[in-house]
């Protein structure tokens, strides 16, 4: 019961946030107000960041780029983000100053990926290539020539990280091509857990409707509630190839109050795993834990939870797109519509890996 009421509450306070913040009457005076605030933050964020970049080469640790969030490099990254869609939003409204834009944009992106977290690169790509497309700057030859010095700044960075020695980027991807081509595609923690999330509605066909329950199976709660010692021995054939930053995959959580406490009692997903059928670590915390928001959807609530939950994420994303041709001359609210609708992506695409959706105090 604690596991479940705990995956519940994960889910629903961002939406019970959402609900409350739209019942509120909000002032033009409020949203100005915010918006000096949010630049404030970001420019905090960045400068601290840039400061701590030095560290982070030297030590070849990721996470010593992590602005004012300690442990948390990768919610920094996505914070910082923030100021991409602002910045983009400021463009449109305001060219004449480009040069000064572009460069800000070049910063935030070259600390985003000094975080070195593949799968928060991807999400990055993907938000910001849709927020360009609704400025129709993809099309412009100055926006062309914005993207080819921003992919130059990327791609500079990306190699000077690799030849500093402080990413183990090639060295994952290696790892991963040998796992896939030697046709163990199966047995990486992200596709397991689908697979597994097929297997129990094969066997029990009613959980492809209602699911398995919340906190039962590959969710956030499922990860942190049910930690005994020697898990990793038995969701994993080779536990030592786990990098450092899987390791917080199983630790008991203190959050929302110490609700989640260990027990010993064995997670529901583990009758899918046997010493043949368990997961090749490949050194990648976001590829071999199995645990993400839209397979323990899947596992604990069916498609009819998955399908009702995610519509509201979704219904959101079309009503903000569909509004955002009309928004393109309002200087008060473009840049607060972009930087939340460029957030919403992200957030959608990174929860394919990372916990995003069930991390509500993001």
């Amino acid at each position: 019961m604690p596991a479940t009421l705990t995956q519940v509450n994960l889910l629903l306070q961002p939406i019970l946030l959402f609900i409350a913040l739209l019942r509120l009457n909000v002032p033009e005076s409020a949203v100005a107000l915010y918006q000096r605030v949010l630049k404030i933050l970001i420019a905090l964020q960045i400068i601290v960041g840039v400061f701590q970049l030095p560290g982070r080469l030297a030590s070849g640790n990721s996470e010593d780029v992590h602005g004012t969030f300690p442990g948390n490099a990768e919610q920094f990254a996505a914070f910082i983000l923030i100021g991409v869609f602002y910045t983009i939003a400021v463009l449109r409204l305001n060219p004449t100053y480009r040069v000064r834009h572009a460069a800000i944009v070049v910063a935030i992106l070259v600390l985003i990926v000094s975080v070195d977290n593949k799968a928060s690169w991807m999400g990055m790509a993907i938000s910001v290539a849709l927020i360009l497309s609704t400025q129709g700057y993809l099309r412009s030859q100055m926006m062309r020539a914005l993207v080819t010095v921003l992919m130059l700044g990327l791609v500079g960075t990306f190699l000077a990280i690799i030849s500093s020695k402080t990413s183990t980027t090639l060295y994952k991807i290696e790892k991963l091509y040998d796992v896939v081509s030697g046709g163990g595609i199966m047995s990486l923690g992200k596709v397991k857990s689908y697979a597994d999330v097929a297997r129990s509605w094969a066997e029990s066909p009613h959980m492809a409707i209602v699911g398995a329950g919340a906190g039962n199976m590959y969710s956030r709660s499922s990860r942190q509630f049910f930690n005994r010692p020697g898990l990793e021995q038995q969701l994993y054939r080779n536990p030592g190839q786990l990098s450092t930053s899987s390791e917080p995959e199983f630790r008991a959580s203190d959050s929302i109050g110490g609700a989640i406490s260990r027990t010993t009692k064995p997670a529901y997903y583990l009758r899918f795993f046997s010493e043949r059928d368990s997961i090749v670590a490949v050194g990648s915390a976001q590829v071999d834990g199995p645990f993400s928001p839209y397979s323990g959807l899947l596992g604990e609530t069916g498609i009819l939870g998955t399908s009702l939950y995610l519509s509201i994420y979704f219904h959101v994303l079309m009503r903000m797109w569909s509004w955002t041709p009309h928004l393109q001359e309002d200087a008060d609210i473009l840049p607060l519509h972009l930087s939340a609708l460029g957030m919403l992506i992200y957030l959608l695409v990174n929860s394919v890996y990372g916990p995003f959706i069930e991390t509500t105090r993001y």
